[in-house]
């Protein structure tokens, strides 16, 4: 899933990024790369296995244009399957960089916010995960109807 945002500040380029990569860093982000003109960042692990949202991998890119910003965000979506939780986590991204830079709303309380965002995201079951443990749950309620009927019997 991704996500293209633009919005414009009045910040000077190098301010811009800085206050970017700051945020990024303090949302768990690490910078790969970054400029007074862009910031380039990533999240989470190598390869979308994770069932905890906030381990999928996430990137964030943005691009400074004479007070033209723009947010490239994406998440890799384990199974490759987007779900609702996958466009809250980018949508969010790109409004919170909004809200830094344009609106200079500060920084702690976004940071909190996007900290709220990450533990609101949670974990993602697949319908292999659902039918293991249905069955695992049948098997121990088995095991304890037999055990509960030789009891009894004897």
């Amino acid at each position: 899933m991704l996500v293209e945002h633009d919005f414009i500040t009045t910040l000077p380029p190098a301010e811009a990024m800085k206050l970017a990569s700051t945020f990024l860093a303090q949302s768990g982000f690490r910078i790969r790369e970054a400029s007074e003109a862009s910031v380039n960042a990533v999240r989470g692990k190598a390869r979308a296995v994770s069932k905890k949202v906030v381990q999928l991998p996430q990137y964030v890119t943005l691009a400074y244009d004479r007070g033209r910003v723009t947010v490239a965000a994406a998440i890799e979506a384990r199974g490759g399957r987007d779900k609702p939780v996958h466009h809250n986590m980018v949508n969010t991204m790109a409004l919170f960089l909004e809200r830094l830079l344009s609106a200079r709303e500060p920084m702690d309380l976004i940071v909190r916010e996007r900290q709220a965002v990450d533990a609101a995201a949670g974990t993602i079951w697949g319908a292999g995960d659902y039918i293991a443990w249905c069955l695992l749950i049948l098997l121990l309620l088995g095991i304890a109807g037999m055990i509960l009927f030789f009891v009894v019997v004897d």
